[in-house]
């Protein structure tokens, strides 16, 4: 199922690194993949075939259940994978982030640990929240500090013109909400 789940597999990686939920994440995969299929899908087999439209995947194979993949399912699968650093092999993920690296990000659109870098300048004794949607993240060494005392895991992600950065998640249950639920009655 991994080499299907890599149509436009650095557009794909890139969109699942920002902060999305399922739903758009599975709205983005559905554009992505259009409609479409081919035959001998699964580990070159013959007699197998993989076809997808707008509801999801479809996987048959001989002698096998047909498996069927709504795009939600098949958004938690990627974003397990890059969670994990699974998504691309080695080789291509570490051309991926050099290729990152390299880019020249332009002038007013710094992602955002290079925004976090500016504020850290001017606090450098503080912590520094950076929100990200309805969460914030932590950076660098920040993150690093921070991570032990509130038993969060740290993890990492390549970002363009900078390169892999440390980071304390965004999302639940990790992140820090920075709106206040609503009053249940």
């Amino acid at each position: 199922m991994e080499a299907t789940l890599r149509v436009g597999q650095n557009e794909s990686l890139a969109f699942f690194q920002e902060p999305h939920d399922t739903t758009e994440k599975a709205a983005f995969l559905r554009k992505e993949y259009g409609t479409g299929g081919h035959s001998h899908a699964l580990s070159r087999a013959g007699h197998s075939s993989e076809d997808h439209d707008s509801k999801g995947i479809r996987y048959t194979k001989q002698d096998c259940p047909v498996v069927n993949l709504s795009w939600d399912k098949v958004a938690k699968r990627i974003e397990d994978l890059v969670r994990k650093d699974r998504y691309l092999p080695p080789q291509a993920m570490a051309a991926y982030e050099a290729e990152l690296a390299n880019q020249t990000v332009p002038e007013g659109q710094e992602p955002a640990p290079m925004q976090y870098n500016a504020v850290k300048e001017r606090y450098p004794d503080h912590v520094v929240l950076f929100q990200a949607g309805d969460f914030y993240e932590i950076y660098g060494e920040d993150a690093k500090a921070v991570a032990p005392e509130l038993g969060l895991t740290l993890t990492t992600r390549p970002v363009p013109g900078v390169g892999r950065v440390e980071m304390r998640p965004s999302c639940p249950p990790a992140g820090t909400l920075h709106k206040s639920p609503a009053p249940q009655p």
